[in-house]
């Protein structure tokens, strides 16, 4: 058996190779960051979110207006033609009967009130062509006009 000064002996060896062991500090504790850094991801993510929502509905606020805006440009372009319906014709008709008036006194075979009278139905129908337009301009802006009264 081993007798008690060798045991006592071995015990002190093992304390003396225990004290001169570096034992390194316990790790810190990065439970707190790492709650932190999780918390800063979730939000940021979910920020992300937002504006990817954000964005959709931006584009299709975009797609909307443009939409309306070539709506609008087709509307103006198909405007004069709309215009040129009856309005233009009458123009036309005034404007031609005007002339022939105009070269009928030109040639000394016209008679003035003739030629008045074709002036002043040229500029009815001058007139009632501008209408024309003011209306159908009119038209085109009263929905541009509507959010503002709103």
């Amino acid at each position: 058996m081993v007798d008690q000064a060798e045991l006592e002996a071995t015990l002190a060896r093992l304390e003396a190779a225990l004290q001169s062991v570096d034992v390194p500090e316990a790790a810190p504790d990065l439970s707190g960051e790492l709650a932190e850094a999780r918390a800063a991801q979730a939000a940021a993510e979910a920020r992300a979110e937002t504006l990817a929502d954000e964005l959709e509905g931006a584009k299709a606020e975009i797609a909307s207006v443009q939409e309306a805006f070539a709506e609008a440009q087709a509307a103006a372009a198909a405007a004069p033609e709309a215009i040129a319906g009856d309005e233009t014709e009458r123009m036309r008709g005034a404007l031609d009967a005007l002339t022939a008036e105009v070269e009928r006194l030109r040639s000394g075979t016209g008679d003035a009130d003739a030629a008045l009278l074709a002036e002043v139905d040229a500029l009815r129908a001058a007139r009632a062509l501008d209408l024309a337009e003011m209306k159908a301009l009119l038209t085109d802006l009263e929905p541009l006009l509507e959010p503002a009264h709103a």
